[in-house]
């Protein structure tokens, strides 16, 4: 083979084994990210930094249960900004009053703390709090979703389930971030799921997150530019 043939075909191999429930789950995750970008205040191709699915063999691990008998695994993730632009300017102020230094590794809590810091000098300043929440809410629910119609499950049997447990921990950490009760995070959720379920039952979304489901499967990886790129055709083109 010459160079361009082996490079062909270590790519293949590369990402041979790509699940494609998984791809379509991250997907939905991203077909979210681009509905809710108005609500977020970025431009449709700003929302999605990039998206990695990970093939069987490749995925990092992520350490095991308490109890030592689960393994867990990264088998993909859809990246963008987690903040609004608006709430995203408040970060600076909110990490000096913390004493977190830029450009340093945060752990779990720190991360934590700064959100939760950014959100309440956000409700100070009169930001819809609560608009992120709901936002993010959609966009944790979407992936679920699509996998939950994909595998002919209820909704609640994903969600509940090891397949939504990063999605339901990220709402609910949101939710707690923003000072909401556990009954406010439910009624988010919930009206999340109802959001969702309507999105779906539109063409040219669904079309969407099969366009970008199949990239997905065939590449693994993919630039947010370019999965904006693929979702805007494919909403165009239904």
């Amino acid at each position: 083979m010459n160079r361009r043939e082996r490079r062909a075909a270590r790519a293949k191999a590369r990402h041979h084994g790509i699940d494609p429930i998984t791809a379509l789950h991250e997907a939905g995750h991203a077909v979210g990210r681009y509905l809710v970008a108005p609500d977020m205040g970025f431009p449709e191709d700003k929302i999605i930094t990039d998206i990695v699915v990970h093939s069987e063999g490749e995925r990092p691990d992520l350490g095991t249960s308490k109890d030592g008998r689960v393994k867990f695994e990264s088998l993909a993730v859809c990246n963008g900004p987690m903040l609004t632009a608006e709430l995203g300017e408040l970060v600076p102020a909110a990490s000096e009053k913390l004493g977190i230094l830029a450009g340093n590794a945060l752990s779990g809590r720190q991360s934590f703390d700064l959100v939760k810091e950014v959100l309440t000098a956000g409700r100070n300043k009169g930001i819809d709090v609560n608009a992120w929440v709901e936002a993010r809410a959609i966009v944790a629910v979407f992936g679920p979703m699509v996998e939950a119609q994909q595998r002919e499950m209820p909704f609640t049997d994903v969600w509940d389930g090891e397949q939504g447990d990063g999605d339901r921990r990220d709402i609910v950490g949101d939710g707690v971030a923003a000072g909401l009760s556990t009954d406010e995070i439910s009624a988010v959720i919930k009206r999340a799921v109802n959001r969702v379920i309507d999105y779906l039952q539109q063409d040219n979304v669904v079309g969407a997150v099969n366009a970008l489901g199949r990239h997905l499967q065939r590449h693994g990886t993919t630039s947010g530019k370019r999965a904006a790129a693929i979702i805007r055709n494919a909403m165009t083109a239904s």
